[in-house]
């Protein structure tokens, strides 16, 4: 079903003592020349009431007002943000003023009347980055998007007391342009690999890993790490850093041939150079055993010792083959000398 809408074609000033308890007869009367489907226009500022009927097939029409606050351009200092401010986590500082920052980052433009530039509006105001409503951020600020709000020092307030901060050129809801603002992002780590030049024994062996750029520059060494099981460290700040060795290529074994090792963190505040994270490790193969070298003096020596000996072999082999048979008979009778030598 259609319902048609009708506005009265008087619009008043809103007046709290008049408007608040009006009555559905005394709007009526304000349709005393039937009224009009036209929208009302208006163009000024201040707070206006206007008035309404609401008529449907088989219903009786109903009255009422609607209440409209125009906002006037010059009872405000409206800033409107164009780009975030950006902080590293553990760099949050409680209680700063970062207006002078947001100016020189360039992150906002102003407008309106009240305040006449950007030099002006530093001497009279502050900004601040809040967490919520009430609470603003500070060290320990965890990584995410909020609201930065301004307001007016001592001398914006005796200046410009009865004005107030707009963070949109426009009045429909979400237009706020101050949310989401500041945003604190990941703190970079990064991992140190030492002692990576190893031989191969048969045995697992595993660089040494540190760790740097935590808050407060802290840092954090491994030390008798096992591939694939996390150790847990506490920082001063109290943040809780699980760190991860994996292996993710070669060698499985991590004994002889190739491999590459990877560092990953639990932590979502923090982030690891991706330059740093990753580590290929080669160790070389043991040296090949050269043999006993004699000095020359030994060699000489065994030299000349094989010479002699062979001298003597052949003196032995040359004697042999003149030495005769010796020839024995069976009795005396046979003419000859039983021992014969040739002299």
């Amino acid at each position: 079903q259609t319902a048609k809408i009708t506005y009265s074609t008087f619009t008043d000033k809103y007046k709290a003592e008049v408007h608040d308890g009006m009555t559905e007869a005394q709007v009526m009367m304000m349709f005393a020349d039937g009224g009009t489907e036209a929208k009302p226009v208006i163009n000024r500022g201040g707070s206006w009431v206007v008035y309404y009927r609401i008529e449907a097939d088989n219903h009786t029409p109903k009255y009422g007002i609607w209440k409209v606050l125009i906002e006037d351009p010059d009872d405000f200092v409206i800033i409107t943000f164009t780009r975030p401010y950006k902080v590293q986590y553990g760099d949050v500082v409680f209680g700063r003023n970062i207006l002078p920052e947001l100016v020189e980052q360039g992150c906002f433009e102003l407008s309106g009347k009240v305040v006449p530039d950007i030099k002006a509006l530093l001497n009279v105001a502050e900004a601040y980055a809040y967490e919520d409503v009430q609470n603003e951020v500070n060290a320990g600020t965890g990584v995410d998007k909020y609201a930065i709000r301004m307001n007016f020092n001592e001398t914006g307030l005796l200046l410009y007391g009865d004005k107030n901060f707009k963070y949109s050129n426009s009045n429909e809801p979400g237009s706020d342009t101050n949310l989401d603002k500041f945003e604190v992002t990941r703190r970079n780590v990064t991992v140190n690999w030492e002692n990576t030049t190893l031989t191969a024994n048969g045995g697992v062996q595993l660089p040494d890993i540190t760790i740097t750029g935590f808050v407060g520059g802290q840092s954090v060494t491994l030390t008798d790490f096992t591939v694939g099981v996390p150790q847990r460290f506490e920082l001063d700040n109290g943040d809780i850093i699980n760190v991860t060795v994996l292996h993710t290529d070669g060698d499985s074994t991590m004994t002889n041939g190739s491999y590459t090792l990877k560092v990953v963190i639990d932590n979502g505040n923090y982030l690891l150079n991706a330059d740093s994270k990753l580590i290929t490790v080669n160790p070389a193969e043991p040296d090949k055993p050269s043999g006993v070298k004699l000095p020359t003096w030994a060699i000489i020596a065994i030299a000349a010792g094989g010479a002699l000996l062979l001298f003597i072999l052949i003196i032995v082999i040359v004697a042999s083959r003149k030495r005769k048979t010796v020839i024995i008979a069976a009795g005396d009778n046979d003419g000859f000398s039983d021992d014969y030598y040739d002299n």
